[in-house]
């Protein structure tokens, strides 16, 4: 039953994210754009932070990667596990587009949301 609640979250999820991440300069309302000193810094997130503050923080809220979303759902409530996380980077399910990410990319930004989301 939690798988199918996990699936339905990601659903929801995704469907909250039409459009979010295809902006590829990194800008955007996602992460530390407005001048607050508790945003962490770039070089602190590593790569899988850095890629989900360009792709994923203009529509997500994750406090670890100072990324303030109002589409997508909070990841900090959420928690979801790394492999929900790539599930839902790969099949862009709803509106939200899919493959934001590949590869080793789509992996890193699945293991940081994983390792920092609700911390």
């Amino acid at each position: 039953m939690r798988h199918g609640r996990a699936l339905v979250a990601v659903a929801l999820a995704a469907a909250a994210l039409a459009g979010c991440g295809e902006d590829d300069d990194g800008g955007g309302s996602g992460a530390g754009g407005d001048g607050d000193t508790d945003a962490p810094q770039a070089a602190d997130l590593g790569r899988g932070g850095r890629l989900f503050v360009a792709k994923c923080g203009s529509c997500h809220t994750l406090a670890a990667a100072g990324a303030k979303g109002d589409v997508g759902p909070r990841l900090d409530v959420l928690r979801p596990a790394a492999a929900t996380v790539e599930q839902a980077i790969a099949s862009g399910p709803g509106v939200m587009p899919e493959k934001l990410v590949t590869g080793a990319d789509a992996k890193a930004v699945a293991r940081f949301v994983e390792q920092n989301a609700g911390r």
